[in-house]
Parts: C-alpha cells; structure tokens; sequence
C-alpha cells in the first residue's frame, strides 16, 4: 500500500508540477500580450496627442495667416482708394490747366487779331 501511495502521490505531484508550469505559461502569454497591448495604446495616446499638438499649431499658423491676410486686404484697399483719389486729383489739376492754357491761347489770338 505503501508503495502504491507512494507512486500516487508522485504523480499527483508531477500532474501538478506540469498544470503549474502550463499555468505559469499561459499566465505569461497574457502577461506578454497585455504589455503589448498596453504598449501600443501608449504609443496611440501618444501619437494622437502628437496629431492634436500639430492641428493645433496649425490652427494658430492658419489664424495668424488669415489676420494678416485681412491686414493685407484692408492696406490694399486703402492704398487703392488713395490712387483713386490721387488720380482724380490729377485728372482735375489737368482739366483745370487745359482750360487755363486755353484760356490764356484765347487771350493771346485775341491780342493778335486786335494788333492786326
């Protein structure tokens, strides 16, 4: 009887050894993938903060764009609006210097046909 407890509880004890190490294993495959898993949703949080960061900047770069876009259009427009004046100041200061020169043509015939 002995003997046969004996070889019982030696397999008893190897069956357990054995279900020990196939726990172990498979306690280490989880473990493993739960690292990748938790090292690929690391690295996505830091990919999408990186994404986030970059719109971000882009949004400013496009902001600051946009203002001085409209600062360029608002000088433009003034400067335009400038030339318009200055042109019909020009054309006014020509009209007016035609009619003067003549004017004064008008006095120097009339002062030729009198001498005549």
């Amino acid at each position: 009887v002995e003997g046969w407890c004996s070889g019982e509880i030696e397999a008893v004890r190897h069956q357990c050894s054995q279900q020990l190490a196939d726990a172990q294993a498979i306690t280490q495959e989880w473990r493993s993938k739960y690292e990748v898993e938790a090292k690929a949703r690391r690295s996505a949080e830091a990919a999408a903060q990186a994404v986030e960061a970059a719109v971000s900047s882009l949004q400013q770069q496009v902001e600051a764009l946009s203002a001085k876009l409209q600062a360029s259009i608002q000088e433009s427009s003034a400067l335009r609006q400038q030339l318009v004046v200055q042109a019909e100041d020009g054309a006014l200061a020509l009209s007016t210097q035609a009619r003067d020169n003549a004017a004064t043509h008008e006095q120097q015939l009339a002062g030729v046909w009198a001498i005549e």
